[in-house]
């Protein structure tokens, strides 16, 4: 069975090695690419042609974004206070667990419940 696809190397009788080569830098030329841009080469980059040259590069400063301060849910400001805990909160006597839920109900900022946690319960950081 003959393809139809043609051979990029039938016309050239070389090794495998300088086929790849050859098919390579025809993907670079038809993208446009430095060789070294697209085989990692350490070849200086070839300058700019003048039709791009003077063009003005955007460049976009992408914000960092700013650390969480606040539990997005009551669940998971719970599990953090249980890990802060180092156990379930389950284990917990009643009047802890209503302490937790009088905290939850004001806010749900880390700083603050991490605070008034290790307040009561007289954690270390």
């Amino acid at each position: 069975m003959k393809s139809d696809v043609p051979n990029p190397t039938a016309a050239c009788p070389v090794d495998r090695t300088s086929s790849r080569h050859i098919i390579q830098s025809r993907y670079d030329r038809a993208m446009g690419l430095p060789r070294a841009a697209v085989t990692g080469g350490d070849r200086p980059l070839p300058s700019l042609s003048a039709s791009v040259a003077g063009l003005a590069i955007r460049q976009t400063l992408f914000p960092e974004t700013p650390p969480a301060t606040a539990y997005e849910t009551p669940f998971a400001a719970r599990r953090a206070i249980a890990d802060q805990l180092a156990r379930p909160l389950g284990s917990l006597a009643e009047d802890d667990l209503a302490f937790i839920d009088e905290i939850l109900s004001e806010t749900l900022e880390r700083q603050v419940i991490s605070e008034r946690v290790r307040e009561r319960f007289n954690l270390r950081r």
